[in-house]
């Protein structure tokens, strides 16, 4: 039997299951293959929504006023280094108390007090700061700090990003944070957090080598020769030693490769010493990772 043809306004965006009905939808034809029930009450043309931009668009047919995104949801939706990948994870919804958070398959609900909102892609989000207090429960502490670092920086693409929020913002966030679950992890990530963090493994390098008791490298450094400047990712300038974290993207991107390359012979033909560390360095072999960084600082 050939299937019935789907209104126009179903085929544009999700839509309330009730409203599918309304516009003369049968159950029938919305039990079929071309039909997807991402969440209970929507329904999509096609495949359920696997991004988590286009998941959250399938959300909102059903977010009740006074319903927003919120935690780790929210810090996705801005582009935080979140430890773990965004793909199956339960969508985050908070309501202001004394509401009910909603209980539906694929959400976690959660009742908030003063917040402050924002609009990102048309979808109400808890803004960057208090997004980050509330997600630090669920977050380690130095995966903390790596969010907080993130919304402060600048992004060093072209044109700049600017940062989410201030270091202000993120304190006063806590200061109405204090008390509250995940407090504690707040507390301790708020005065690590440093502007012009440009990833993750940055900041998990910094504060590594400062639990170590090692020197705290310098942010951001302008090291310049006759072609111009350059930033290592981290430095310690009295010993002219730079690190470069190289990622996945320096094995399977040549152009990159071959930047970071020339990059890395420039300064140290500067008289630098450059310490290339990779995600194995910092999350599998830390021990090792310090233990060389200390016999280079002797060698200096």
């Amino acid at each position: 039997m050939r299937r019935s043809e789907l209104p126009s306004e179903l085929l544009l965006a999700p839509a309330r299951t009730a409203e599918a009905l309304a516009a003369g939808v049968s159950p029938g034809r919305l039990r079929c293959a071309d039909i997807a029930h991402p969440f209970h009450g929507v329904v999509v043309a096609g495949e359920a929504p696997r991004e988590l931009l286009e998941r959250c668009h399938a959300y909102a047919a059903r977010l009740a006023p006074g319903q927003f995104f919120s935690h780790r949801t929210a810090l996705r939706l801005f582009g935080a280094p979140l430890p773990t990948r965004s793909r199956g994870e339960p969508l985050d919804v908070g309501v202001l108390d004394p509401r009910t958070p909603p209980r539906a398959r694929g959400v976690r609900g959660h009742r908030l007090s003063e917040v402050d909102l924002r609009l990102m892609d048309g979808l109400p989000v808890l803004a960057p700061s208090d997004a980050w207090c509330y997600a630090a429960s669920s977050l380690g502490r130095r995966d903390a700090v790596a969010v907080g670092d993130f919304l402060v920086s600048r992004r060093r693409s072209s044109p700049r990003i600017a940062p989410w929020c201030t270091p202000a913002d993120l304190a006063s966030a806590a200061a109405r944070h204090a008390g509250k679950r995940g407090a504690q992890t707040v507390g301790w990530a708020l005065p690590r957090v440093r502007v012009g963090v440009d990833s993750r493994p940055e900041t998990h390098l910094r504060l590594l080598l400062v639990a170590a008791r090692l020197p705290g490298p310098v942010i951001g450094l302008e090291i310049a020769d006759a072609e111009g400047t350059m930033h290592p990712d981290l430095a310690y300038p009295r010993e002219r030693i730079a690190f470069e974290y190289e990622g996945d993207v320096h094995r399977t991107d040549r152009a990159t490769w071959m930047r970071d390359l020339t990059r890395r012979e420039r300064m140290e033909a500067a008289g630098w010493r450059v310490i290339r560390v990779t995600a194995a360095d910092v999350f599998a072999h830390p021990d090792a990772l310090v233990a060389r960084v200390r016999r280079i600082l002797a060698s200096r």
